[in-house]
Protein backbone atom coordinates (compact mmCIF):
# COMPACT_ATOMS: atom_id res chain seq x y z
CA UNK A 1 0.00 0.00 0.00
CA UNK A 2 2.93 2.50 0.46
CA UNK A 3 4.27 1.40 -2.72
CA UNK A 4 0.41 2.83 -4.41
CA UNK A 5 0.47 5.79 -2.26
CA UNK A 6 4.03 6.72 -3.45
CA UNK A 7 3.38 6.61 -6.73
CA UNK A 8 0.00 8.12 -6.61
CA UNK A 9 1.62 11.47 -4.93
CA UNK A 10 4.75 11.43 -8.19
CA UNK A 11 7.32 9.01 -6.36
CA UNK A 12 9.22 8.02 -9.65
CA UNK A 13 12.06 6.28 -8.07
CA UNK A 14 12.82 3.38 -5.79
CA UNK A 15 14.32 6.18 -3.66
CA UNK A 16 10.70 7.81 -2.95
CA UNK A 17 9.92 4.16 -0.95
CA UNK A 18 12.96 4.51 1.05
CA UNK A 19 12.12 8.04 2.00
CA UNK A 20 8.60 7.14 3.42
CA UNK A 21 10.58 4.04 5.38
CA UNK A 22 12.90 6.15 6.58
CA UNK A 23 10.46 8.73 7.80
CA UNK A 24 8.40 5.71 9.47
CA UNK A 25 11.45 4.68 10.98
CA UNK A 26 12.17 8.29 12.59
CA UNK A 27 8.06 8.42 13.91
CA UNK A 28 8.93 4.71 15.58
CA UNK A 29 12.03 5.63 17.15
CA UNK A 30 11.25 8.77 18.65
CA UNK A 31 9.66 11.31 16.59
CA UNK A 32 6.18 10.09 17.24
CA UNK A 33 5.68 13.32 19.90
CA UNK A 34 5.97 15.53 16.68
CA UNK A 35 2.93 13.98 15.07
CA UNK A 36 0.92 13.02 18.06
CA UNK A 37 -1.03 16.74 18.43
CA UNK A 38 -2.57 15.99 14.70
CA UNK A 39 -5.98 15.05 15.67
CA UNK A 40 -6.95 11.99 14.66
CA UNK A 41 -10.08 13.34 11.84
CA UNK A 42 -7.27 15.10 10.00
CA UNK A 43 -5.71 11.54 9.82
CA UNK A 44 -8.78 10.04 8.97
CA UNK A 45 -9.38 12.58 6.21
CA UNK A 46 -5.87 11.64 5.01
CA UNK A 47 -6.31 8.00 5.12
CA UNK A 48 -9.73 8.02 3.13
CA UNK A 49 -7.61 10.36 0.24
CA UNK A 50 -5.23 7.65 0.09
CA UNK A 51 -7.39 4.77 -0.26
CA UNK A 52 -9.33 6.98 -2.72
CA UNK A 53 -6.02 7.04 -4.58
CA UNK A 54 -5.58 3.92 -4.44
CA UNK A 55 -8.54 3.00 -6.58
CA UNK A 56 -7.70 1.99 -10.21
CA UNK A 57 -10.45 3.88 -11.65
CA UNK A 58 -9.13 3.12 -15.26
CA UNK A 59 -10.06 -0.47 -14.49
CA UNK A 60 -13.35 -0.15 -12.96
CA UNK A 61 -14.98 2.01 -16.02
CA UNK A 62 -13.83 -1.05 -18.24
CA UNK A 63 -15.17 -3.64 -15.37
CA UNK A 64 -18.19 -4.76 -18.18
CA UNK A 65 -15.90 -5.22 -20.42
CA UNK A 66 -13.29 -7.02 -18.29
CA UNK A 67 -12.79 -11.15 -18.34
CA UNK A 68 -15.18 -12.72 -15.92
CA UNK A 69 -12.13 -13.95 -13.85
CA UNK A 70 -9.80 -10.69 -13.42
CA UNK A 71 -13.35 -9.28 -12.29
CA UNK A 72 -13.51 -12.12 -9.37
CA UNK A 73 -10.09 -11.65 -8.73
CA UNK A 74 -10.24 -8.00 -7.98
CA UNK A 75 -13.60 -8.79 -5.86
CA UNK A 76 -12.24 -11.35 -3.40
CA UNK A 77 -9.21 -8.95 -3.45
CA UNK A 78 -11.19 -5.98 -2.35
CA UNK A 79 -13.16 -8.01 0.15
CA UNK A 80 -10.02 -9.19 1.59
CA UNK A 81 -8.75 -5.99 1.74
CA UNK A 82 -11.61 -4.51 3.76
CA UNK A 83 -11.86 -7.94 6.30
CA UNK A 84 -8.57 -9.06 6.85
CA UNK A 85 -5.82 -7.01 5.77
CA UNK A 86 -4.05 -6.18 2.63
CA UNK A 87 -0.95 -8.19 2.56
CA UNK A 88 -3.71 -11.46 2.46
CA UNK A 89 -5.54 -10.22 -0.25
CA UNK A 90 -2.57 -9.34 -2.44
CA UNK A 91 -1.25 -12.60 -1.47
CA UNK A 92 -4.18 -14.97 -2.63
CA UNK A 93 -5.36 -12.61 -5.51
CA UNK A 94 -1.87 -13.15 -6.76
CA UNK A 95 -2.09 -16.89 -6.41
CA UNK A 96 -5.77 -17.15 -7.79
CA UNK A 97 -4.30 -14.59 -10.80
CA UNK A 98 -1.26 -17.30 -11.17
CA UNK A 99 -3.92 -20.48 -11.33
CA UNK A 100 -6.17 -18.63 -14.18
CA UNK A 101 -3.28 -17.72 -16.25
CA UNK A 102 -1.86 -21.49 -15.45
CA UNK A 103 -5.22 -22.32 -17.10
CA UNK A 104 -4.82 -19.95 -19.96
CA UNK A 105 -1.55 -20.71 -20.75
CA UNK A 106 -2.12 -24.81 -20.18
CA UNK A 107 -4.86 -24.35 -23.59
CA UNK A 108 -2.26 -22.29 -25.44
CA UNK A 109 0.19 -24.93 -25.22
CA UNK A 110 -2.32 -27.59 -26.13
CA UNK A 111 -3.19 -25.92 -28.67
CA UNK A 112 0.43 -25.62 -30.73
CA UNK A 113 0.54 -29.18 -30.89
CA UNK A 114 -0.23 -30.00 -34.22
CA UNK A 115 -0.68 -34.14 -34.98
CA UNK A 116 -1.28 -35.39 -38.45
CA UNK A 117 -0.65 -38.39 -40.80
CA UNK A 118 1.49 -38.92 -43.87
CA UNK A 119 -0.25 -39.86 -46.96
CA UNK A 120 2.11 -41.36 -49.20
CA UNK A 121 1.84 -44.15 -51.38
CA UNK A 122 5.40 -44.04 -51.92
CA UNK A 123 5.87 -46.21 -47.83
CA UNK A 124 4.50 -48.73 -49.91
CA UNK A 125 6.61 -49.10 -52.89
CA UNK A 126 8.80 -51.45 -50.57
CA UNK A 127 5.69 -53.83 -49.46
CA UNK A 128 4.37 -54.95 -52.79
CA UNK A 129 4.56 -58.27 -51.66
CA UNK A 130 3.16 -58.19 -48.18
CA UNK A 131 -0.50 -59.22 -49.31
CA UNK A 132 -1.66 -58.06 -45.97
CA UNK A 133 -0.75 -54.42 -46.30
CA UNK A 134 -3.62 -51.79 -46.41
CA UNK A 135 -2.87 -49.45 -49.31
CA UNK A 136 -4.57 -46.66 -47.35
CA UNK A 137 -3.52 -47.60 -43.93
CA UNK A 138 -1.64 -44.68 -42.27
CA UNK A 139 1.25 -46.11 -40.32
CA UNK A 140 3.18 -42.78 -39.99
CA UNK A 141 2.17 -39.63 -38.33
CA UNK A 142 4.21 -36.44 -37.24
CA UNK A 143 3.31 -34.44 -33.77
CA UNK A 144 4.27 -31.37 -34.57
CA UNK A 145 5.82 -29.21 -31.73
CA UNK A 146 5.64 -25.34 -31.59
CA UNK A 147 6.95 -22.50 -28.68
CA UNK A 148 6.87 -23.10 -25.69
CA UNK A 149 5.94 -25.99 -22.72
CA UNK A 150 5.32 -25.66 -19.05
CA UNK A 151 3.95 -27.18 -15.81
CA UNK A 152 0.85 -25.86 -17.27
CA UNK A 153 0.31 -28.08 -19.72
CA UNK A 154 2.44 -31.11 -18.48
CA UNK A 155 -0.74 -33.07 -17.01
CA UNK A 156 -2.93 -33.07 -20.10
CA UNK A 157 0.24 -33.19 -22.52
CA UNK A 158 0.75 -37.01 -22.22
CA UNK A 159 -2.76 -37.86 -22.76
CA UNK A 160 -4.00 -35.82 -25.22
CA UNK A 161 -1.10 -36.82 -27.38
CA UNK A 162 -0.91 -40.14 -27.00
CA UNK A 163 -4.29 -40.15 -28.58
CA UNK A 164 -2.94 -39.82 -31.86
CA UNK A 165 -0.02 -41.60 -31.80
CA UNK A 166 -0.79 -45.15 -30.51
CA UNK A 167 -2.90 -45.79 -33.88
CA UNK A 168 0.34 -45.22 -36.15
CA UNK A 169 3.81 -47.65 -36.14
CA UNK A 170 5.41 -44.81 -36.53
CA UNK A 171 5.58 -41.27 -35.06
CA UNK A 172 8.07 -38.24 -36.27
CA UNK A 173 8.27 -35.76 -33.09
CA UNK A 174 9.11 -32.68 -35.18
CA UNK A 175 10.69 -30.69 -32.60
CA UNK A 176 11.86 -27.36 -34.73
CA UNK A 177 9.88 -25.03 -34.05
CA UNK A 178 9.85 -25.74 -30.12
CA UNK A 179 11.00 -23.02 -28.50
CA UNK A 180 11.69 -23.77 -24.41
CA UNK A 181 10.90 -26.21 -22.01
CA UNK A 182 10.88 -26.63 -18.35
CA UNK A 183 11.42 -29.67 -16.19
CA UNK A 184 7.98 -30.96 -15.74
CA UNK A 185 7.00 -30.42 -19.46
CA UNK A 186 10.45 -31.96 -19.94
CA UNK A 187 9.29 -35.18 -17.87
CA UNK A 188 5.79 -35.29 -19.71
CA UNK A 189 7.63 -35.52 -23.03
CA UNK A 190 9.50 -38.87 -21.61
CA UNK A 191 6.19 -40.50 -19.76
CA UNK A 192 4.70 -39.89 -23.65
CA UNK A 193 7.71 -41.27 -25.39
CA UNK A 194 7.77 -44.23 -22.95
CA UNK A 195 3.60 -44.67 -23.51
CA UNK A 196 4.34 -44.70 -27.09
CA UNK A 197 7.60 -47.11 -27.06
CA UNK A 198 5.06 -49.63 -24.84
CA UNK A 199 2.42 -50.04 -27.16
CA UNK A 200 5.11 -50.72 -30.03
CA UNK A 201 5.09 -47.42 -31.75
CA UNK A 202 8.76 -46.55 -33.01
CA UNK A 203 9.74 -42.55 -32.36
CA UNK A 204 11.89 -40.56 -34.53
CA UNK A 205 13.05 -36.86 -33.03
CA UNK A 206 13.58 -34.10 -35.99
CA UNK A 207 14.97 -30.92 -35.65
CA UNK A 208 15.81 -30.95 -31.89
CA UNK A 209 17.87 -27.87 -30.99
CA UNK A 210 19.00 -25.12 -28.29
CA UNK A 211 17.46 -25.19 -25.38
CA UNK A 212 14.96 -27.37 -25.80
CA UNK A 213 17.84 -29.66 -26.64
CA UNK A 214 19.61 -29.12 -23.70
CA UNK A 215 16.46 -29.55 -21.33
CA UNK A 216 15.61 -33.02 -23.27
CA UNK A 217 19.32 -34.17 -22.39
CA UNK A 218 19.95 -33.24 -19.18
CA UNK A 219 17.19 -34.92 -18.08
CA UNK A 220 17.76 -38.06 -19.90
CA UNK A 221 14.61 -38.12 -21.33
CA UNK A 222 15.29 -39.41 -25.14
CA UNK A 223 17.31 -42.17 -23.55
CA UNK A 224 15.09 -44.99 -25.17
CA UNK A 225 15.61 -43.67 -28.41
CA UNK A 226 18.28 -45.48 -30.81
CA UNK A 227 20.38 -42.93 -32.07
CA UNK A 228 20.29 -43.40 -35.52
CA UNK A 229 16.51 -42.06 -35.14
CA UNK A 230 17.50 -38.73 -34.87
CA UNK A 231 17.33 -36.12 -37.64
CA UNK A 232 17.07 -32.80 -38.52
CA UNK A 233 15.19 -32.60 -41.94
CA UNK A 234 11.83 -34.08 -43.29
CA UNK A 235 13.01 -35.94 -46.04
CA UNK A 236 15.59 -38.19 -43.46
CA UNK A 237 12.60 -38.34 -41.23
CA UNK A 238 10.65 -40.03 -44.02
CA UNK A 239 13.35 -42.07 -45.23
CA UNK A 240 13.93 -43.64 -41.65
CA UNK A 241 10.43 -44.28 -40.73
CA UNK A 242 10.37 -46.32 -44.41
CA UNK A 243 12.98 -48.32 -43.37
CA UNK A 244 11.47 -49.18 -40.12
CA UNK A 245 8.24 -50.01 -41.51
CA UNK A 246 9.95 -52.22 -44.39
CA UNK A 247 12.21 -53.93 -41.59
CA UNK A 248 8.47 -54.38 -39.70
CA UNK A 249 6.53 -55.83 -42.54
CA UNK A 250 9.19 -58.11 -43.74
CA UNK A 251 9.74 -59.14 -40.60
CA UNK A 252 5.58 -60.20 -40.02
CA UNK A 253 5.96 -61.53 -43.67
CA UNK A 254 8.87 -64.38 -42.70
CA UNK A 255 6.92 -64.90 -39.27
CA UNK A 256 3.31 -65.82 -41.25
CA UNK A 257 5.19 -67.67 -43.84
CA UNK A 258 7.30 -69.59 -41.08
CA UNK A 259 3.95 -70.81 -39.11
CA UNK A 260 2.41 -71.47 -42.98
CA UNK A 261 4.95 -74.25 -43.12
CA UNK A 262 5.01 -75.51 -39.68
CA UNK A 263 3.50 -78.95 -39.45
CA UNK A 264 0.02 -79.80 -38.04
CA UNK A 265 -0.19 -83.29 -35.87
CA UNK A 266 -3.60 -84.22 -34.66
CA UNK A 267 -4.08 -86.95 -32.03
CA UNK A 268 -7.11 -89.16 -31.88
CA UNK A 269 -8.36 -90.39 -28.15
Amino acid sequence: MGTVTSIRVGGRTPMAGAFAALVLLALLLGLGRMVEPIPLAVLAGILIKIGWDIIDWRFIKRLVHTRTEYVLVMAMTFVLTVLVDLITAVALGLITSGVLTARRSQQRELDSIMSFPIVDPNYFSFAQDVDDLDPFSVPVGIIRLTGRFTVASSNELVRTVFKDIEDHDVVILDFAAATTVDDSAALAFERLIDSAMDKGVACIVMGLKGEFAHVLYSLAVLKRIPLNQFVDRIDEAKQLAAGILQGRYRESASDLALITRLPVSVGLV
